[in-house]
C-alpha cells in the first residue's frame, strides 16, 4: 500500500480490511459500489485494503488535496462539505457505512471535490491506486468487475445531473 500513516496521523491502523468484509456485506443496500459483488469477491477485494479507526472530527478527505486512494466507511458517520464561492462551507450531506469516497481522485490523481470529516468515531478501509493495480494483475476478473461498477456509478451520476432538478455532477462525485 502506498497510503501511509502520514495520511491519517491521528488514526489507529487496524490492519487488513478482510475482517470487515462481513460488515460491508451487512450494509450492502447502502453500498452501491459493492452491491453486485458476491461475499467472496468483497472479501478478496478487501484483502488488498487497510483499515483505520478515527475519532470524531477526523478529516478523511480534504477538498483540493490530490489523492490516489478511495475510502470505504465501515462504521460511524461523516459529513461532506465543500467551499462555496463566498468562501463558506456548503454542507453536501451525510456519509454512512458502506459509502465509498474518493474514487475519481484515485483513478485520475486530481484534487478532491469535497472535504469529508467524521461526525462520530469511524472505521474505514483504504484502497489505493497501487493496490488497485495489484488487483487488476492478480485477480483480473475481480478488478474488471470493480472498475465496471465504478463506471456504472459515474454514468448514473452524470445522467442524474442532466435531469431537471438533478444534482450537479460535481457535487455527486467526490
Amino acid at each position: 500500500m502506498t497510503v501511509s500513516r502520514d495520511h491519517f496521523p491521528d488514526c489507529e491502523c487496524l490492519g487488513s480490511a478482510t475482517r470487515f468484509a462481513e460488515d460491508v456485506h451487512a450494509v450492502i443496500d447502502h453500498a452501491p459500489l459493492f452491491d453486485e459483488l458476491s461475499f467472496q469477491e468483497i472479501e478478496a477485494l478487501f484483502s488488498f485494503m487497510v483499515c483505520y479507526a478515527g475519532h470524531r472530527h477526523t478529516v478523511l478527505l480534504r477538498e483540493g488535496e490530490r489523492g490516489d486512494f478511495l475510502i470505504v466507511l465501515l462504521t460511524g458517520r461523516a459529513m461532506l462539505s465543500r467551499l462555496n464561492p463566498a468562501g463558506g462551507n456548503e454542507l453536501l450531506g451525510e456519509v454512512r457505512p458502506g459509502s465509498a469516497l474518493g474514487e475519481i481522485s484515485m483513478l485520475d490523481g486530481t484534487g478532491r471535490g469535497a472535504t469529508c470529516i467524521a461526525s462520530e468515531p469511524v472505521d474505514f478501509a483504504v484502497l489505493d491506486r497501487q493496490a488497485l493495480d495489484a488487483i487488476l494483475l492478480t485477480k483480473p476478473h475481480l478488478g474488471s468487475r470493480f472498475l465496471l461498477r465504478m463506471l456504472q456509478m459515474f454514468a448514473a451520476q452524470v445522467r442524474t445531473s442532466r435531469e431537471p432538478g438533478g444534482a450537479s455532477v460535481f457535487s455527486a462525485l467526490i
